[in-house]
């Protein structure tokens, strides 16, 4: 049996920000900026975002719901996940949008021509392949889309492999199929439009 993950777990798991991808955003485009985050979690990258770039509008898509195919999510408290995330964000509660559903049925409740969309949901295939080709459209030439764990092929709790993660065959699949040349600083990856 697995043993579910602790919030110092989760917390350790997405101590690094400002993120690199956010930092060539931050360098690159001027605002007010409207962007995306698919996958909030505990909305530490988010707050990161709302520091240091200049955002007009940030929408938050994350439905905290269990995916019965998600590895990257066993066993979270996801509720609490949300009042968290909820009570970070407090403060920027004027520039975020909360969209609680998942990123495939958020599409018609996000604007087009956004400045940039960070990826950072489910880390399967099928969901990072969507992620990217569905959103790829929403965002303005010159725009960012960008994403976390590329490099990230296998899930380990406690040292143990639980599962493996396919961000990077699915990014490496949209490069090629749209011939654009992508960014990558670890776990960070970027191609712009």
């Amino acid at each position: 049996m697995i043993k579910p993950l602790s919030q110092k777990d989760i917390e350790l798991k997405n101590a690094r920000v400002p993120r690199p991808a956010i930092l060539f955003i931050s360098q690159n485009l001027k605002g007010p900026l409207v962007g995306v985050e698919i996958g909030v979690q505990l909305g530490k990258n988010a707050e990161s975002m709302l520091q240091i770039l200049n955002i007009k509008k940030l929408y938050l898509i994350d439905p905290y719901i269990h995916y019965k195919k998600n590895i990257h999510h066993i066993a979270q408290n996801f509720p609490s996940q949300l009042t968290r995330a909820i009570q970070k964000l407090s403060p920027f509660k004027d520039k975020i949008v909360w969209v609680k559903k998942k990123s495939s049925d958020a599409l018609n409740s996000i604007p087009d021509n956004l400045d940039f969309v960070y990826i950072d949901g489910n880390h399967t295939y099928p969901y990072v392949k969507a992620d990217i080709e569905n959103y790829w459209p929403k965002i303005k030439k010159g725009g960012v889309l960008a994403g976390h764990d590329y490099f990230l092929n296998t899930l380990l709790i406690r040292g143990r492999v639980v599962g493996g993660l396919e961000v990077k065959k699915a990014v490496d699949e949209f490069v090629k199929k749209h011939n654009i040349n992508l960014n990558v600083k670890a776990p960070d990856w970027w191609v712009v439009k």
